[in-house]
């Protein structure tokens, strides 16, 4: 959480940010780690993983809400309705969200080509319009 305080993110409007996981459950799962965030930041984090995550070696919902959940994570998560997303590899390809500033690895990524791809979801804003002639993105 150290990280997060030290950053614009948390109050900055405009800033989004993705933190990608090696896995869906555990201790440096996404579905944890969201919960951790919104422990300290209340509603500014979500998570969306390809398979649903397990309490007690039960999925915490059925495979219909887990799908209606997906779904509405991408589109909240487009539309800004939380600042950060907990995500495994699963999210992130055909992501083309213009102010997403950070993209973290809690975790090592599968490979040197996971890394990439999710490293590269952060500073797709239209490079050819003045106002983000010097915008950075962070990974």
């Amino acid at each position: 959480m150290n990280l997060l305080d030290s950053l614009d993110l948390i109050e900055e409007n405009d800033k989004t940010s993705i933190i990608f996981t090696p896995n869906v459950n555990g201790s440096v799962g996404c579905y944890q780690l969201s919960n951790n965030i919104n422990q300290k930041y209340p509603n500014i984090s979500s998570w969306y993983s390809g398979s649903c995550p397990r309490e007690r070696m039960a999925p915490i919902m059925n495979a219909k809400e887990f799908s209606k959940h997906k779904e509405n994570v991408q589109k909240n998560f487009k539309n800004n309705e939380y600042k950060i997303l907990c995500a495994t590899k699963a999210f992130g390809m055909g992501i083309d969200k213009q102010n997403i500033y950070y993209t973290f690895h809690y975790g090592l990524p599968s490979s040197v080509e996971a890394l990439y791809q999710e490293a590269g979801r952060a500073g797709r804003w239209d490079k050819n319009s003045s106002e983000n002639v010097d915008k950075k993105a962070k990974f």
